[in-house]
């Protein structure tokens, strides 16, 4: 039995986006998704086009937002050398420091501000 994302739904599962039409992975909790109007049951022919699932960027999942700094306690640590690289603005840069806490995510601020070539 498969599952096709419902349209006007969109699923992420596992850091990867399903848009509308796309199969869902067999991973999910698809009879919950179902109960929910996310999913729904098909028998799909072998040739028809679906949408192709996307990664969603670590940035994106966490609910990291560049103009709120405070939000940068949500990237999780692995991810946060990834974030910080598409950040070339030094004040935001130190901005996000001030309210980061845990010394990895400190750390990997500092290591940005130094590629720029920027001191605190």
């Amino acid at each position: 039995m498969s599952y096709e994302v419902a349209e006007g739904q969109v699923l992420i599962h596992s850091g990867t986006r399903y848009p509308a039409g796309s199969i869902a992975p067999t991973e999910c909790e698809a009879g919950k998704l179902c109960e929910l109007g996310v999913l729904v049951i098909v028998a799909p022919p072998k040739d028809t086009a679906r949408p192709t699932p996307e990664r969603v960027p670590a940035a994106a999942r966490s609910g990291f937002n560049p103009s709120d700094p405070a939000t940068i306690r949500t990237v999780p640590l692995r991810s946060l050398p990834a974030v910080l690289a598409g950040i070339d603005d030094a004040d935001a840069l130190k901005a996000l420091h001030q309210v980061e806490v845990r010394k990895g995510g400190l750390d990997a601020i500092e290591e940005r501000l130094g590629e720029l070539g920027v001191g605190l």
